[in-house]
């Protein structure tokens, strides 16, 4: 692995789950890899790169002075969906009972009864005459992971655009009485309101980067509301696993404003429709 694994910015590998911002960094200009990768090219591999003496993309000419590297944004599918949607339903699921960290909170037994109790909100969901609500009934596979793996398994056979659903269907669950106060004894009552919030705020700034349009003043308020949200998300899920929070696909939320400065709203760069038709054919 690179010291540097992010191509925008020369954040290190340690830093990827930093709230603070990492400005755009020099070695994101495709002339300075290239030069690079002639004279060093181990060093380069070291930066997280792969020497390729002959990479006909870095001959090109971008838009950008930048290259290559910013001509490869993060886009929702990966980052946001796949990264942050993934482990909020995988940390949220395997939490530990305050009277005994030994125990899940989510048993056999107990699991079974929330699993119902999510397919009828997800039923009562998909009933409602909202187009823009995403498929919230999942008769056949259920909603939530097993909690005993401990890798990020939070699609459970869903595709990744259907993890909206799952957690929407799951926020409603929270807020509803018939199981608040079961899940308060288990997980504890600040516990529980710290992932319904983040719940909630995922949510939201998914739906807010769908948008069509994006001012400069909705971009600057999003540039200050990313540290907050990276730090309430990594505090909240606590991830242990492998690098724990210190993913790419956590940091690179640094870097969707950017993106979208250079090339419009992030549907533009989102490869869900492409990978789809790839899937298909």
């Amino acid at each position: 692995m690179g010291k540097f694994p992010c191509r925008m910015c020369s954040i290190t590998r340690n830093c990827l789950d930093s709230p603070n911002n990492v400005l755009i960094s020099k070695l994101t200009n495709g002339n300075t890899i290239r030069l690079i990768c002639d004279q060093n090219p181990t060093s380069l591999k070291g930066m997280g790169y792969y020497p390729c003496h002959n990479n006909v993309l870095y001959n090109l000419k971008y838009c950008d002075p930048s290259g290559l590297n910013i001509s490869l944004p993060p886009d929702i599918l990966h980052a946001i969906l796949l990264g942050y949607f993934t482990r909020l339903i995988n940390g949220f699921v395997r939490l530990k009972q305050i009277s005994n960290e030994n125990l899940f909170v989510f048993s056999d037994s107990f699991m079974d009864e929330v699993e119902r109790d999510l397919h009828s909100v997800g039923r009562a969901l998909a009933q409602q005459s909202d187009p823009d609500l995403p498929k919230t009934h999942f008769p056949s596979i259920g909603y939530l992971p097993n909690p005993k793996k401990n890798e990020d398994n939070g699609s459970r056979k869903k595709n990744a655009h259907e993890l909206r659903g799952v957690l929407l269907t799951l926020l409603c669950f929270l807020l509803l009485n018939g199981k608040q106060k079961a899940l308060e004894k288990r997980i504890g009552e600040d516990r529980l309101a710290e992932f319904v919030k983040i719940m909630e705020l995922t949510l939201v700034m998914e739906q807010w980067l769908n948008k069509e349009e994006f001012t400069e003043e909705e971009l600057k308020v999003f540039d200050r509301f990313v540290p907050y949200f990276i730090f309430t998300f990594t505090e909240t899920v606590r991830r242990t696993d492998g690098m724990g929070m210190k993913l790419i696909k956590i940091h690179l939320l640094h870097h969707f404003s950017t993106m979208i400065r250079l090339f419009g709203r992030a549907k533009n760069f989102d490869t869900f429709v492409p990978e789809k038709i790839t899937s298909q054919k």
